[in-house]
């Protein structure tokens, strides 16, 4: 379906929340684009109680850095390319876990998470930068069984 939040640009400087109608986060894809600041900051993305938080500092020199991740309470790492100058994070959130992609799936998180009826999306960082934003909506994922049996079978001569 269409966007609720389609393409919103967002200047952050500390926190900054994004304006979402109601019961959209609670079942939805949550995708942000930071641009990466010129000084060091925390680039977060935060969903209710959810946050996802990247220690992002520039490097001078090589090819690329690992930078610190903290996503649900799950620390790990994400590699960036010298030649990077954005930051993608995507979620993908019910009522029970969140699938947390970074940089399209470079590194990858699944939280759980409590999520609210309407939890609020909020964006961090401690330096000034800009990010886009895009919330949709998603439908669940459960089907009666008369909808399965009436669809069209992919697989040849299975009833």
């Amino acid at each position: 379906g269409p966007a609720a939040v389609d393409g919103q640009s967002v200047s952050v400087d500390g926190d900054a929340p994004v304006d979402v109608p109601a019961n959209v986060t609670r079942q939805a894809e949550v995708l942000v684009v930071f641009d990466l600041p010129s000084t060091p900051s925390a680039l977060a993305v935060s969903v209710g109680d959810l946050s996802c938080e990247v220690a992002w500092s520039p490097v001078g020199g090589g090819d690329y850095a690992d930078y610190n991740v903290t996503c649900g309470g799950v620390d790990t790492t994400l590699r960036l390319l010298a030649a990077e100058t954005q930051l993608e994070v995507r979620m993908f959130l019910d009522w029970t876990f969140a699938e947390i992609f970074l940089q399209r799936g470079r590194t990858a998180v699944t939280a759980s998470s409590d999520v609210s009826a309407s939890p609020p999306v909020s964006l961090h960082a401690d330096a000034t930068t800009n990010a886009v934003v895009s919330v949709y909506p998603m439908n669940g994922i459960w089907v009666d069984e008369a909808t399965v049996r009436a669809t069209d079978r992919v697989y040849q001569g299975w009833a």
